[in-house]
């Protein structure tokens, strides 16, 4: 999937790397991926000011959060994505670095970790003691993505996991 959106977003027809949030009267790839950009959006506790956008794949939401009035971080281990974003949004492409997660170590906490079909690609454990570094006392965890039920597949996390290193 990442690959074809992508290949998809090279030829100017998308914007973002995620899927989507189909609604009932949702007719384009592009309407969706709006609807679930706007929806994690509208999770953005109130007096939130610092963002982490891990995963942020072509720069549109890390983008969108910045014109909100957010300061936002868009990490990506990806040179080749992190090289369009800040292409396409040059005013804010100091604010793109490669950097896989569980490397990053900012010099500051973030009010709000935002994870954006992109936590699925991080163990469970290695993610949610990564944050416990990277987000203040009393910050936030936004997270959309996918999760298994069940010991198999192998890809992704487990829900179960998800939710037992979420409350530690």
């Amino acid at each position: 999937y990442c690959y074809y959106a992508y290949a998809v977003s090279r030829d100017g027809l998308v914007d973002y790397m995620h899927y989507g949030y189909w609604k009932r009267e949702t007719t384009t790839i592009t309407e969706a991926q709006e609807n679930l950009a706007d929806l994690m959006k509208s999770y953005i506790p109130v007096g939130t000011k610092t963002i982490l956008d891990s995963g942020c794949g072509l720069g549109r939401t890390t983008w969108d959060l910045s014109n909100s009035g957010f300061d936002v971080v868009g990490i990506s281990p990806d040179r080749s994505l992190i090289d369009e974003a800040r292409q396409k949004f040059p005013k804010i492409e100091k604010q793109f670095v490669c950097t896989r997660f569980e490397d990053y170590h900012p010099s500051v906490q973030f009010d709000l970790v935002f994870f954006q079909e992109s936590s699925q690609y991080i163990d469970a454990r290695v993610l949610f003691g990564h944050l416990g570094e990277i987000t203040r006392p009393a910050g936030f965890v936004l997270i959309c993505d996918e999760v298994r039920y069940t010991r198999k597949p192998r890809s992704f996390n487990r829900k179960s996991d998800m939710l037992a290193f979420a409350s530690v």
